[in-house]
């Protein structure tokens, strides 16, 4: 298998590289002398320098010697070129009577010259190059167990990609002959949040990463909230998304201050004062209209943006309490080892046998009473052994803290089996009186019974709910933004132009009400129709910029 050849090349290779000698030839140039490359029989024999414990590090040491080696072979070929061109005379133009062809044809010469001189010596470069690509093509093949590929598209596109700390190129981006394993891979992208993931390469499969970058908001960047982290479906704690829950709420509050206070010091910025005392009242009025219009632009801009951001954060707040319910909902099972089992009076008309049990460890206390299902000939045989029963109890992940220790008071389930076989049960979970009197036990009672009934269900929400971004699975679509976002933008700028509009036409009807002479009778009934017709246009782009503007306020729901 040549793929095993390359590890004493690499050796070979470093001799040739440092012992590199030049001869004369006839014509008396110094022309590089190189060895001949070993034959792969004899490379074969020799075993790797590196011990390897598993077929991938074998594989993979095999790969990045051929690659060395390819490297350095290359490396050398340039060396020689250069070496034998320091041996023949320098190639520039004659003087400034030789024309652009006569210089192309000397300078094509030159070259066929320095090809010839160096051919002897090339040629065993270039033919150990076109081995060790064959060997590397040929070991590729076999490394379908070992090696994956990796599809990244971003939005925004453009994103440049670290894959272990080292950068690989920008997105939309394909990697391959990935070894099968976890990578970290850092995106980032000028005014975005960086985007962190850990996926895991496949063998013989190719993987997809769609990532959704979050831009940053105009809010302070000290306490700022990665969603796509935050979101990030990685642990099955419920108390970790609690926690995260509790970040994003005071992330909410914190820029609904922020914005208050932006909203109060806007005008105190940008203060309306007279220039001087040489202003008029036409010009300072003509100002302050602008300055008016100017501020409910921004106002509504600022508006946007903010309840845009707020609710990506309150999204985030719902993704997070309905994976807690997604773990709430799946009954983790314990088993009850040495659980005294109190069996009753064996009742053969109901063929049941009445039992009890408690348990009391890891943090759940409980206590069953009711009855299993038994033949009377099974039962005969079982002579009242409870230890022939293997006993399981099934609860709802809901940690409540109690006198300072977590405990989980919601059970789901008893199931009773003997031999292999289920034995059917009935029977009823019983509480301690001192956990029942805890205000949180019996809420969490409570949920689990609306759990076990199918009151509580999951919304199947993903990152993507709360990024504001449309697309498959939990990672999203391949980049663009959403039919949303187009009529959102669409209604952003309507809003704008409706306004400023506005603006315009009440300027021209202030300026018509200034020139209004009622004295002309000629003019005034004209003058007096332009000013009504500029103040409905007024009116309409005023109405339509505040219609747009609460429109687009409405989407930032959906």
């Amino acid at each position: 298998m040549r793929s095993g050849l390359m590890f004493p090349g690499v050796v070979f290779l470093a001799g040739c590289l440092s012992t590199i000698a030049f001869a004369t030839d006839s014509t008396g140039m110094a022309v590089p002398i190189v060895p001949e490359p070993p034959s792969f029989e004899a490379v074969l024999s020799t075993p790797p320098p590196i011990v390897a414990s598993t077929p991938q590090q074998l594989f993979q040491q095999r790969e990045v010697a051929l690659l060395d080696s390819i490297a350095q072979t290359e490396a050398t070929l340039a060396t020689v070129r250069t070496s034998a061109a320091s041996q023949m005379p320098v190639l520039s133009a004659k003087d400034e009577f030789e024309t652009s062809e006569a210089y192309a044809a000397r300078k094509s010469a030159w070259e066929k010259a320095l090809d010839a001189a160096c051919a002897v010596s090339v040629k065993p470069l270039q033919q150990r190059v076109a081995g060790l690509e064959k060997s590397l093509k040929e070991l590729r093949k076999q490394l379908g167990d070992y090696q994956g590929s990796l599809e990244i598209t971003s939005s925004p596109t453009g994103a440049k990609v670290l894959m272990n700390g080292k950068e690989v190129g920008k997105t939309p981006l394909t990697l391959e002959h990935l070894w099968a394993g976890q990578m970290t891979l850092t995106l980032s992208y000028e005014g975005y949040l960086q985007f962190v993931a850990t996926p895991q390469v496949q063998a013989g499969k190719n993987t997809e990463l769609v990532a959704q970058l979050q831009e940053k908001s105009m809010f302070s960047q000290g306490n700022e909230v990665n969603l796509s982290a935050l979101l990030a479906q990685d642990t099955t704690s419920i108390n970790v998304y609690e926690g995260r829950i509790v970040r994003l709420k005071s992330r909410v509050a914190e820029v609904d201050m922020e914005m208050a206070a932006i909203l109060a010091n806007l005008d105190q910025q940008n203060p309306l004062e007279p220039k001087g005392e040489f202003e008029t009242q036409k010009i300072f009025e003509k100002r302050a209209s602008n300055w008016r219009t100017e501020g409910l632009a921004r106002n509504s801009i600022l508006q946007l943006k903010y309840q845009s951001y707020r609710t990506r954060l309150l999204r985030g707040i719902e993704v997070l309490q309905d994976y807690i319910v997604e773990l709430e909902g799946k009954p983790k099972e314990i088993a009850l080892f040495n659980t005294e089992i109190s069996l009753g009076t064996y009742d053969a008309d109901g063929a049941k046998y009445p039992f009890s049990l408690e348990h009391h460890q890891e943090g759940i206390s409980f206590r069953w009473e009711g009855s299993m299902g038994m033949g009377i000939e099974d039962a005969k045989a079982m002579k009242k052994q409870t230890s022939s029963l293997d006993v399981k109890a099934y609860y709802y992940e809901i940690p409540v803290l109690v006198n300072g220790s977590t405990v989980y008071p919601a059970m789901q389930s008893l199931v009773v089996s003997r031999a292999g076989k289920l034995v059917p049960t009935t029977g009823v979970f019983q509480y301690p009186a001192s956990l029942l009197q805890d205000p949180g036990v019996a809420a969490t009672i409570a949920r689990a019974d609306s759990l076990g009934k199918g009151l509580v269900e999951t919304r199947h929400l993903t990152a993507a709910y709360a990024l504001n971004y449309e697309g498959k699975g939990a990672s999203g679509t391949h980049g663009g933004p959403s039919k949303l976002a187009w009529i959102r933008g669409a209604l952003v700028v309507g809003s704008v132009a409706g306004i400023v509009g506005g603006y315009f036409m009440n300027r021209d009807a202030s300026r018509l009400a200034h020139e209004y002479n009622p004295l002309n009778l000629a003019q005034a009934n004209s003058q007096l129709d332009d000013i009504r017709a500029k103040e409905k246009l007024r009116n309409i782009g005023y109405a339509a910029g505040g219609v747009m503007g609460l429109a687009c306020v409405v989407t930032l729901a959906f």
